[in-house]
């Protein structure tokens, strides 16, 4: 996963991922710009598909 949006993910112990109010507040104050948040979802989906592809028999 993406360094920077490590920095950015609660990592705390039993942190409430539902909350999607609390994690929306804390990538606003991350303050990222849009060539940052593309570059971070095209990081995600490429992840995710790299997880897909493994996950195949």
């Amino acid at each position: 996963m993406s360094a920077l949006l490590l920095k950015h993910l609660p990592i705390d112990a039993g942190y409430a991922w539902s909350d999607e109010t609390a994690l929306r507040a804390r990538l606003v104050k991350a303050a990222f710009d849009a060539k940052t948040l593309d570059h971070l979802v095209a990081s995600a989906r490429f992840e995710m598909a790299m997880i897909q592809e493994r996950s195949r028999p």
